[in-house]
């Protein structure tokens, strides 16, 4: 039995009121929530003349660039983990308009392949050629572009940034630059991939700068690579503390970091180190402060013996309630060095612990809400674009919802997909209602 249509009976003079109070949420008629808004904030941001002044003016087997830019932001914004879901997105007519098809384009398609039949408007296998087409210029260019508009904005205005690496699995041979690198959190044996290395502004959110390397490479050797990255396209001086875990350590990356970028950091220490131990022991000795319940921490000056430093650093060794981990029996004392030169023991370890922002706010809602780690291309090229485009509608949304003030900043990317946001297939107003009754 077939569905009847939804019929959503709006009052003509209500309309008119939530217009003039710019309700629009109230009043929005795409089926989609905020794309259609969406869009026109992505245009008016001026990614199109972005990659215009990168030289991509030419599309692909025909198709404009703006279509297929559209398409492949469209396949981020809708969650489209497979390309040849892109049919079910080109059953909507009207998502195909706010992208910028027109009725031709939708009914006809562009070519043989996009008969009555086949896949319209397009073939999915054209979004993946143009995203194979794309160089280093046009990605990353336009990455740094979007980022140093944003800086310009004034988005970016605290100085303490995050730095952390995911690594992404593809366990087919045909990837190019693939390396095999032990699993150890998931299937614990040698698998290939990618690693992903991301420097996060910790007050906006904002990536500043995003890397990508064959699995294999350790992440100390990373950190003075995303850092020259980021400081390229923000400037020297925007980025003066660093907050990363203890997988970074290295005493001469770091003392690199402090003298040659003038970055400071706070990074744990590890557990079998030397120096770890030794403070330990003479934290329990000398007593801890007690901060509050269930947090004690103890402060040390001029620490010379870091593994090859080379230099002074200051250290706290804390014992926190709240960071022992369910299956650990005893509660750890963990040990961070910082180079900064802060006299408050409390305040060290609150910034460092802002250091979860990073997995909550970037690699894990890229991963479950911006599909970063779906990509299917085997060129690495296609990879590097589909990454890189993840990190410009990431950003691009948090200006987005800065954009349209706090009752949008409230609707995260999730609340899009939510049943609130079906499509509307019948919209009447009560005057012509009546009319026609």
């Amino acid at each position: 039995m077939q569905k009847e249509p939804k019929v959503i009976i709006l009052n003509q003079d209500l309309v008119r009121q939530k217009l003039r109070q710019k309700q629009y949420d109230d009043i929005c008629l795409s089926g989609w929530g905020h794309l259609d808004e969406f869009v026109s904030f992505l245009i008016s941001f001026g990614i199109f003349t972005m990659l215009a002044q990168l030289g991509l003016v030419a599309g692909h087997s025909g198709i404009p660039v703006y279509l297929l830019t559209m398409l492949a932001f469209a396949k981020t914004l809708f969650g489209l983990r497979f390309d040849d879901n892109s049919k079910y997105l080109f059953q909507d007519h009207n998502v195909l308009r706010v992208l910028g098809f027109n009725i031709q384009q939708i009914v006809e398609g562009y070519s043989k392949r996009t008969t009555k039949d086949g896949s319209k408007p397009i073939h999915p296998d054209t979004l993946r050629n143009f995203l194979k087409s794309l160089g280093y210029k046009e990605t990353v260019g336009l990455f740094v572009k979007v980022v140093r508009k944003l800086l310009k904005l004034g988005l970016i205005r605290s100085s303490i940034f995050i730095i952390d690496t995911k690594t992404v699995f593809k366990d087919s041979p045909g990837y190019e630059y693939a390396k095999k690198v032990y699993d150890y959190k998931g299937k614990h044996k040698n698998r290939r991939g990618y690693k992903i290395s991301i420097i996060q502004h910790l007050r906006s959110k904002i990536i500043v700068a995003v890397i990508i390397t064959p699995a294999n490479i350790p992440d100390s050797r990373l950190l003075l690579l995303t850092v020259r990255h980021a400081t390229t396209i923000l400037g020297e001086g925007v980025i003066k503390t660093l907050l990363f875990d203890k997988g970074y350590w290295d005493g001469k990356t770091l003392a690199r970091l402090k003298r040659v970028y003038g970055v400071d950091f706070i990074i744990p220490v590890k557990s079998n180190f030397v120096l770890s131990k030794r403070l330990i022991k003479k934290a329990q000795k000398e007593g801890f402060i007690k901060i509050k319940p269930g947090l004690e921490i103890t402060r040390f000056e001029n620490i010379t013996d870091a593994p090859n430093y080379g230099g002074e650093l200051q250290a706290i060794v804390v014992k926190d309630k709240k960071a022992k981990k369910m299956r650990k029996t005893n509660q750890p004392i963990h040990v961070y060095v910082t180079s900064l030169p802060w006299k408050s023991a409390q305040v060290l370890y609150q910034t460092y612990r802002d250091r979860w922002t990073i997995e909550n706010n970037a690699i894990k809602e890229l991963c479950q809400y911006w599909i970063l780690e779906d990509f299917h291309c085997k060129k690495f090229s296609a990879i590097r674009a589909h990454i890189f485009f993840c990190a410009i509608i990431f950003n691009l949304h948090i200006l987005f919802k800065s954009k349209y003030g706090r009752r949008f900043t409230e609707k995260t990317i999730a609340a899009k997909r939510a049943p609130g946001f079906q499509k509307l297939h019948v919209i009447a107003y009560s005057e012509i209602w009546k009319l026609n009754r």
